[in-house]
């Protein structure tokens, strides 16, 4: 009994992060409606390195990852929900793809950063 108690006490606690990284969680909306599927992905420079996190868009809309902290662009993809789940598929303006182009950032906090959200149009 005591042993089982154990493994359950294990199985319930959030994995360690890396130094230097956090927790990032929100909504991601489109036209004040949450995006239904999709990836929503960080990108941010990180000792003379690109680091590229990705993380999937609930049904929905919300998101969570693990991601460096420090200033980060943001990418929304939907084009591979179009054959793998055309129901959850909505199709966004291109510049959301590229974070180069997106116009959307975040600066990531040391610890959990919850409510990180974003109504694109």
């Amino acid at each position: 009994m005591v042993v089982v108690s154990s493994l359950t006490t294990g199985c319930n606690h959030e994995p360690k992060l890396r130094t230097g990284w956090a927790t990032v969680a929100g909504t991601i909306s489109y036209q004040g409606k949450p995006l239904p599927g999709g990836e929503v992905m960080w990108c941010t420079k990180q000792d003379g390195a690109m680091i590229l996190r990705g993380g999937s868009i609930r049904e929905d809309g919300t998101f969570k990852l693990d991601a460096p902290t420090g200033p980060a662009k943001v990418a929304i993809h939907t084009a591979d929900l179009k054959k793998a789940n055309s129901a959850r598929y909505v199709e966004l303006p291109a510049k959301y793809a590229d974070p180069e182009t997106s116009g959307l950032t975040y600066q990531v906090k040391p610890g959990e950063n919850q409510g990180v959200d974003f109504d694109i149009q």
